[in-house]
């Protein structure tokens, strides 16, 4: 089962500067406030739907991705590693090497799983082939999980924490794996879970268990069931959404990042809340 939207309303983006790379949506249910980083120019994002205001944060690297810790930190997943943020001021700590000997490659996509484990991808700066790894944080330890990746995308969990699902977006498919819930680490190979798929991006589950994968280049975010059958497209006003995060005090609407690279369209590079309802769930916080 997968709750439709309403794909003809008219979608208007968030304020704001638009993105070069628009990545890494997380929403912060307590605050009200969706964040999200452009990639190539070190920046954060945030909005607050209370008064409508979008500021930008400027961060001394490229960042991509970021998890909850408590009500006051947040963790980046960055070019140089893992950093703590303190929202009040911006104060960023490192915490984690990731990737340290090698300038060549930065973070990509990531997602927090239900056990409070954090996986992470990265990726060559020039999306060279191969060069891209995913890795698990969990309580002070990393390890790498998968390699030889080019452009590792689309992490995210089943929402009983049984299964992972991450792409390929050079290679048009998304996999599937295994986990052990309590600690969120693989049990076995991971096998294909979908093939030929254009362009996949960031993706999220919802609380059936259908997964929303943004489509790199296809203007949309597509729908598939737990089976792999694609149940819905929604559309998104520009060619490059990047990653899809529910919002809301139910997680009950969904938004998404979009990228402006290569595209001379007015909205490319905005984030937008799309219309209509979701059944999504809340990403866990981090577990240092």
């Amino acid at each position: 089962m997968v709750w439709r939207l309403n794909v003809e309303e008219h979608v208007d983006p968030l304020p704001g500067p638009r993105a070069v790379i628009g990545e890494g949506p997380s929403f912060d249910a307590a605050r009200d406030t969706l964040w999200w980083f452009d990639i190539p120019s070190g920046r954060l994002f945030e909005h607050r739907f209370a008064d409508r205001q979008t500021v930008m944060h400027e961060l001394p690297f490229m960042a991509s991705a970021l998890a909850r810790i408590d009500d006051e930190r947040q963790l980046l997943c960055t070019e140089n590693g893992f950093f703590i943020r303190t929202i009040a001021t911006g104060e960023l700590q490192q915490h984690q090497p990731l990737e340290a000997d090698d300038t060549s490659t930065r973070s990509n996509d990531a997602r927090t799983h239900v056990s409070g484990a954090f996986w992470v991808s990265t990726m060559h700066k020039a999306a060279e082939a191969e060069c891209g790894s995913i890795y698990w944080y969990r309580k002070g330890e990393v390890r790498k999980l998968f390699d030889r990746l080019t452009v590792p995308n689309s992490i995210c969990f089943s929402p009983d924490g049984e299964r992972a699902y991450f792409s390929d977006t050079r290679k048009s498919t998304v996999y599937t794996v295994a986990l052990d819930a309590e600690t969120g680490l693989p049990q076995g190979e991971p096998g294909i879970f979908i093939e030929d798929i254009q362009g996949p991006d960031g993706a999220v589950v919802d609380s059936l268990g259908n997964i929303y994968i943004a489509r790199w280049g296809g203007s949309r975010i597509s729908v598939f069931s737990a089976d792999g059958i694609q149940v819905q497209d929604i559309p998104v006003p520009t060619a490059q959404p990047t990653c899809p995060v529910f919002i809301g005090h139910d997680f009950g609407r969904l938004a998404t990042t979009t990228a402006s690279v290569n595209r001379n369209d007015e909205t490319a590079g905005s984030t937008f809340v799309l219309p209509g309802r979701v059944k999504g769930i809340s990403d866990p916080a981090v577990v240092l």
